[in-house]
């Protein structure tokens, strides 16, 4: 389709009232770190608006933001301990930038609203798998194992420090120490799987909140299904399958080769797909909630609480998405179903 220019009933507010919020949320990120998450929203919807340029600029602002922020308060370390920080902070901002001026193009350039979600995704995904290949092959370093390996000394430190001041004795220190390694052990064998779900995740709630911001401004956007009519293809429910019998495999020891690759690969397969197909599950409870005139806020609790830790519901609800892959419980509603 044609890219949009000037869109009807769209203010032309000037863009750098959008674009100052780029550098605010970015030094404020550095003070709250949950808060860079939502860095690509205002960057989305300036990059729809206003084009690349303007994109590109204000990313390029928060970054250097950043970057003195960095450089100041490390004035009276030296620069040897100041510029790997000043430099990971900056680029790290960089790249969740990057999400926003891809989703905005999306948005933009009119894609298809699933493209226009998972773009920004397939974009942090594809730079992170370059700079793990680029440090595999240059360096011999694995940045996923180093990564892992600094979260796990981080938390050791700061954690195991308080409970120690707390007056833990060295049984249960050791017995934490312990259950901190199994939990690095899981996050690295998960990395792959976890990165792409919650960058996914992360990616589809961005652009959702730019959607409903360029909606506010009275930008015409392409409507999105109804959530609860969401359905995935059926195909799909086979990366479920060939994950499973891997992990089978394995444990039967039918399989030559590396068993920790192949284990590796068989419970990334099986936690991608089951987070996937769990999302398909909830489309079908979210459906079926609104048909018997649940309303909105009831239907957000039950999700809340299919998705709670305390309740092992996931398992379950990926299985009713696999089955409505195949059987469209929703569509044999329609034709006359209970």
């Amino acid at each position: 389709m044609s890219q949009p220019q000037a869109s009807p009933g769209v203010p032309r507010q000037p863009g750098w009232r959008l674009g100052l919020l780029a550098p605010a949320v970015a030094l404020v990120g550095q003070l709250v770190p949950p808060l860079l998450l939502f860095l690509p929203v205002p960057l989305a919807v300036l990059t729809d608006l206003r084009g690349w340029r303007a994109g590109v600029a204000w990313s390029l602002a928060a970054a250097g933001a950043v970057a003195v922020l960095h450089g100041w308060m490390g004035l009276e370390a030296g620069t040897r301990e100041t510029l790997p920080l000043l430099l990971s902070g900056a680029l790290l901002v960089l790249l969740v930038a990057g999400m926003g001026l891809v989703g905005g193009h999306a948005y933009r350039r009119d894609w298809h609203p699933a493209l226009c979600h998972l773009a920004p995704a397939v974009f942090a995904l594809g730079v992170l798998a370059i700079v793990w290949v680029a440090a595999w092959v240059a360096w011999g370093v694995d940045v996923v194992r180093l990564a892992v390996e600094s979260w796990r000394s981080v938390m050791e430190e700061s954690f195991l420090r308080s409970l120690e001041a707390g007056g833990a004795s060295a049984s249960q220190l050791e017995a934490w120490r312990a259950n901190l390694e199994q939990m690095a052990q899981g996050v690295f064998l998960l990395f792959p799987a976890g990165l792409a779900v919650t960058t996914g995740f992360w990616s589809v709630v961005a652009q959702w909140l730019a959607g409903r911001w360029l909606l506010g401004l009275g930008r015409p956007l392409r409507p999105v299904k109804p959530f609860g009519r969401w359905r995935f293809p059926w195909m799909l429910a086979w990366g479920y399958i060939a994950g499973q019998l891997l992990l089978v495999a394995v444990r039967a020891q039918r399989l030559t080769g590396s068993e920790a690759t192949l284990l590796a690969l068989g419970l990334n397969l099986v936690f991608f797909f089951t987070h996937l197909f769990f999302v398909e599950g909830l489309a079908v409870v979210w459906f079926y909630l609104e048909k018997w005139g649940v309303g909105k806020g009831g239907r957000w609790l039950v999700s809340i609480l299919l998705l709670t830790p305390f309740l092992p519901l996931v398992e379950p609800v990926a299985w009713l998405g696999m089955l409505d892959a195949w059987l469209d419980f929703r569509k044999l509603q329609r034709e006359g179903g209970p």
